[in-house]
């Protein structure tokens, strides 16, 4: 064969693997993208899949917003992906860097949101460390965003073992049918779990995590400078942790002054702040009960608690009131006053649940779970 009809045959094969892998890539769709639904609920994780994070906004543009509430993973776990009242927009493992980049893209992208909500997690304060997210190129594809979603490896890769998944679960269902075997019967109901002894640990270098603040002010500037300039209601969330964790971090001093810094630059832009991390009723709620489900791990509140969040943007009338402050800037001495006292108490009636978290040899691993629509009726 000369060399003509090589590279003819070269072309000729590389046009019929594209033909292909692009209409596989999109049926089998591994990253969820090209279904508005799915596209809704999608949520972006440091892990794996940061770098599709501007792509998949641009594919969300189809579906419109009024609201958009904007965080960490805290947002994916205690926030309903498919609730029509709003977009869940979860960055996890984010720091309010990245919330304001993707914040700018999502606005720039849904110029009819009237208000935005944005939840921080003690998380995002007491880390130096996240990772980068892609520049973000304006509404529409471009020629690497085309090419990572229906062209590429790593998405074919996962076109392929989703596909093989498909035919095993296929073969599986037919086997259970063809012999009436009821007690194999696949139980498609999704779980809730809790986590009671997932540890987390700080950052330990206290430069970092000033000079981290600094920069943390200035991102929450510009969240509130980009909002205020196309008329958006602001609303401030201050994510409700678990009164142990709460415990940890209020005994290191300099944490303690990092939270209190943020919370007093917070209320000096004049915005809406609704301060959910202190001791109280709810928060103080013992995850290693098997019947409590307000939590997922000592970080990650739960959907229940979830609700009660929903409640104060979206039902006003089921709005208890019992479980927030809302921080100004005439109040916020009494308030960090009132919840250092709080957590003291706290701290002085749970010495044993406080010693026994600080073993090193707890299993973090260790689970308890129920389905998840037993947990939705409660």
């Amino acid at each position: 064969m000369n060399k003509k009809n090589k590279n003819i045959l070269f072309i000729v094969v590389v046009i019929v693997i594209i033909s292909f892998i692009a209409p596989f890539n999109y049926i089998m769709d591994p990253l969820n993208c090209n279904s508005p639904q799915k596209v809704r609920s999608y949520f972006f994780d440091n892990n794996y899949n940061y770098d599709m994070t501007f792509l998949v906004l641009k594919l969300d543009k189809v579906n419109k917003y009024q609201s958009v509430i904007i965080g960490g993973s805290d947002v994916n776990s205690m926030m309903i992906s498919s609730s029509p009242f709003y977009k869940r927009l979860t960055l996890t493992g984010s720091g309010l860097k990245q919330i304001y980049e993707a914040l700018e893209a999502f606005i720039d992208l849904h110029p009819e949101t009237k208000s935005v909500i944005i939840n921080i997690s003690y998380l995002q304060l007491l880390f130096s460390n996240y990772i980068d997210l892609p520049k973000y190129t304006g509404a529409n594809l471009n020629v690497n965003e085309i090419t990572k979603l229906y062209f590429s490896i790593s998405t074919t890769k996962e076109s392929i073992l989703l596909f093989t998944d498909k035919i095993k679960l296929f073969f599986r269902e037919t086997f259970v049918k063809s012999n009436n075997d009821n007690s194999n019967t696949i139980n498609n109901q999704k779980e809730f779990c809790v986590y009671p002894y997932r540890k987390f640990t700080f950052e330990r270098n206290y430069e970092k995590l000033q000079s981290k603040q600094k920069e943390n002010f200035q991102y929450l500037e510009k969240m509130v400078n980009l909002l205020k300039s196309k008329n958006i209601k602001i609303n401030f969330t201050i994510s409700p942790a678990n009164s142990m964790i709460l415990a940890n971090i209020y005994k290191d001093k300099y944490y303690r002054k990092i939270i209190e810094d943020f919370k007093h630059f917070l209320v000096s832009l004049d915005v809406n702040v609704y301060d959910m991390a202190y001791a109280n009723k709810y928060t103080n709620s013992k995850i290693t009960s098997a019947d409590n489900y307000l939590y997922r791990d000592m970080m990650h509140p739960s959907i229940l608690m979830g609700d009660k969040i929903f409640n104060i943007f979206f039902d006003p009338k089921n709005d208890k009131k019992d479980f927030y402050y809302i921080l100004t800037k005439e109040n916020i001495n009494k308030v960090i006053e009132k919840e250092n006292y709080y957590i003291e108490d706290y701290i002085k009636s749970n010495k044993k649940l406080i010693k026994f978290y600080d073993n090193t040899n707890l299993d973090t691993n260790y689970a308890y779970c129920r389905p998840i629509l037993d947990i939705l009726d409660r």
